[in-house]
């Protein structure tokens, strides 16, 4: 991941490789490498044949993918300048490999003012998995947590632990407006409602009143209620009354654990209803 820091407004992220990274400097090599073979062959101001042109046009226009995701704007100018010269007629030897010499420093100047992340492997799966963290149900079903579910998955990855859990409680906030509008109850999320002890008492209220007899919680509907608000009880520590902005900071461990029992509930809340509350207790 590539960040240019000459932006008044914030840094903007581009999705780049490590092997892009490397792919680029090995094909400066290359390119360099055809054009000293050939240099000896003929005069500077020999046009460039067709033949060389060929071996180093599908190296340059790879290159300039690269470029555009650096947002190395100096270097993509040297790029589409070689391009120009060779549409026009009028490449040759000589400003060719003073084109190519004059791209290798664009870039490592350009590259200067760049800051890489690196990013493991499991940490890579979460910022950009390779398959949906979630399945098409759970899509479905509470379409208005997915940018939230999407931003906490790829705030842990960043390693941006409270954003990660504030994320996180924007999920979780959706799923106890769905179990309170599946029981039956008020919003318990709502500004003036948002107090833990409230919001745990009014559903546990509402479990015991459809299922007052211990035995009716065993099996079925009392069951998946009763163990998603032992899950929500759980979570209770990160919680904060009168607001979802966690009002502490987050280790990485400690944003990961809530992370995994918010998804646990919602896994378990997406079995029974969506975020309607849809079907009803």
């Amino acid at each position: 991941m590539i960040s240019q820091n000459n932006y008044a407004l914030g840094a903007i992220m581009h999705d780049v490789s490590v092997r892009a990274i490397y792919m680029t400097a090995s094909d400066m090599q290359k390119v360099r490498n055809i054009i000293a073979s050939q240099a000896e062959n003929y005069p500077n101001h020999q046009g460039v044949s067709n033949a060389d042109w060929s071996a180093v046009s599908g190296i340059f226009a790879a290159m300039r993918e690269e470029i555009v995701k650096f947002d190395c704007r100096a270097s993509l100018a040297t790029v589409d300048r070689i391009f120009s010269f060779n549409d026009s007629g009028t490449l040759t030897y000589g400003n060719l490999i003073a084109l190519a010499d004059e791209l290798d420093g664009r870039i490592r100047d350009e590259l200067i003012t760049s800051y890489a992340f690196s990013l493991t492997a499991g940490e890579a799966a979460l910022y950009d998995p390779a398959e949906p963290l979630i399945d098409a149900t759970y899509a479905q079903r509470f379409e208005s947590a997915l940018y939230d579910t999407e931003e906490c998955a790829k705030c842990l990855a960043l390693a941006r632990s409270t954003a990660s859990v504030f994320h996180a409680m924007r999920v979780l906030e959706r799923g106890i407006s769905s179990i309170a509008s599946c029981l039956g109850i008020p919003d318990p999320v709502k500004p003036s409602e948002r107090n833990w002890g409230k919001m745990l008492g009014r559903i546990d209220d509402a479990i015991k009143a459809k299922w007052p007899d211990t035995k009716d919680r065993e099996h079925g509907d009392g069951h998946l209620f009763e163990s998603l608000y032992a899950t929500l009880s759980a979570i209770r520590n990160p919680w904060r009354n009168g607001t979802m902005h966690p009002a502490r900071k987050y280790t990485q461990e400690e944003a990961g654990r809530i992370v995994n029992a918010v998804g646990n509930f919602m896994r378990e809340l997406n079995t029974r209803c969506d975020e309607n509350g849809d079907p009803k207790a």
